[in-house]
């Protein structure tokens, strides 16, 4: 859900402050497969959230799914990538889309809170909506380096995430960052919050991950 760069930049933190050490590599390939399946809804493993209308991971379903991965990171990078998608996905919809804004389904406004930003919540689900301002961030301001942007995803032996590598939407993300900012997209984001957020979640993320495995 929050876009392709900030997953990679999310794994990455995450493999910064684990005692395992993942190959990094297969990690953020990894941590791009999620949405790249044609059925989102499977490949997120999809529960209602707390707020009607919205749908999360189901934690409980996707540990016990990568358990294997989270016992042995090192062993399983690329999965152990894909559970760190869908634990940022979870995370960022409940922790920050469902506490830092006012959702109104009756006008069908959203504000956006630490702004004060108004906007019609099928414009802000658009792709000229959020994704767009997800794409708006430069890579280097994340601390993602350009080398470290996979460029192919490799297969993962689960049906229901192999069905979709013929689009590369993530490069594209990538090639979007260093463009123009667009005036619609003013106030979506409050780029320093969801980057302060993140790097808690990475934080959390680790020491869950570290409790799993228990690498000395």
């Amino acid at each position: 859900m929050p876009g392709y760069l900030y997953h990679l930049w999310f794994s990455q933190e995450v493999q910064k402050r684990m005692k395992a050490k993942p190959d990094k590599a297969s990690l953020m390939a990894g941590s791009l497969i999620p949405d790249l399946a044609d059925n989102k809804y499977a490949s997120h493993f999809r529960v209602p959230a707390s707020v009607d209308g919205f749908f999360v991971p189901n934690i409980r379903k996707i540990e016990n799914v990568f358990e294997f991965a989270l016992l042995e990171p090192e062993r399983y990078p690329m999965h152990f990538g894909m559970f760190s998608h869908l634990y940022l996905d979870h995370v960022f919809i409940e922790n920050y889309l469902l506490t830092e804004y006012k959702w109104n389904s009756a006008s069908n406004r959203v504000t956006n809170l630490a702004t004060g930003c108004v906007f019609d919540i099928d414009f802000f689900f658009s792709r000229e909506g959020i994704y767009k301002a997800y794409a708006e961030v430069n890579p280097l301001d994340l601390g993602v380096d350009t080398k470290d942007i996979p460029s192919e995803t490799p297969m993962t032996g689960m049906p229901i995430f192999d069905s979709n590598r013929h689009e590369k939407e993530w490069l594209q993300a990538h090639e979007r960052s260093f463009g123009e900012k667009n005036e619609n997209t003013k106030g979506i984001l409050e780029y320093d919050r969801l980057k302060a957020k993140i790097l808690l979640w990475a934080e959390e993320m680790a020491k869950f991950a570290d409790e799993k495995s228990k690498i000395d």
